[in-house]
């Protein structure tokens, strides 16, 4: 009897609702594993690698300095020029990797400058392309011409082997930016080599040379 009343006072009773269930939390999201860095004696073997080819790519554009081409190749050379000298301030930076890509594709662009010039130059008559008269004063002779010419790939080549030593090292804020003018001045220079404006050269080169010295020199 009393089972029975307990189940009709059941059967009157509201069902119980179950909680609703949490919403399943988010997984965080993962962070993609960092590449390893590359050890010294990678960085190094890196470091070398892009002297290397920065060294080559120079040898390609030497014989063109004071030579006359065509726009669209000498639009190239500055581009070659410009590379390099962005090349040569990020192995100063200990940006290897972006050293080695800009001097790649230096190296590159001058192979095909090289080639082309090569079939242009094989193709075209002398007369197609004459050459430009350097931009001197009045009174200077050819040969003083020549002369200044060879006197500026000389201070050019002088300079940068003043350089050489610190591609790839870590310098001050100062020195940093001093090494980037320098850079900068060589480039202008070998431009101007290639236009002919000899004088412009010559003042870019001894500009680039003389800031080349301080930086080189021991600090007091």
């Amino acid at each position: 009897m009393v089972f029975a009343l307990s189940l009709a006072a059941c059967a009157g009773l509201p069902a119980v609702v179950a909680p609703p269930k949490l919403a399943a939390e988010k997984a965080a999201p993962v962070a993609p594993p960092r590449p390893p860095e590359a050890s010294p004696e990678t960085a190094e073997r890196l470091s070398r690698e892009t002297r290397v080819r920065l060294d080559a790519t120079e040898g390609l554009l030497r014989p063109l300095d004071g030579k006359v081409v065509p726009a669209e190749q000498a639009e190239r050379y500055s581009t070659v020029q410009s590379l390099l000298a962005k090349a040569k301030d990020a192995l100063q930076r200990r940006d290897l990797q972006g050293a080695a890509a800009l001097a790649e594709k230096a190296h590159l662009l001058a192979s095909e400058l090289a080639a082309a010039l090569l079939a242009c130059c094989a193709e075209l008559p002398a007369a197609v392309a004459p050459p430009v008269a350097p931009v001197l004063s009045p009174d200077v002779s050819p040969e003083a011409a020549e002369r200044l010419s060879r006197e500026t790939r000389a201070r050019l080549d002088a300079t940068e082997g003043l350089l050489r030593p610190l591609d790839g090292k870590a310098l001050p804020p100062e020195q940093a930016e001093t090494y980037s003018t320098i850079q900068s001045f060589l480039a202008k220079a070998r431009e101007a080599l290639e236009r002919q404006d000899l004088q412009r050269a010559a003042t870019l080169a001894d500009k680039a040379n003389i800031l080349a010295q301080e930086l080189v020199q021991p600090r007091r």
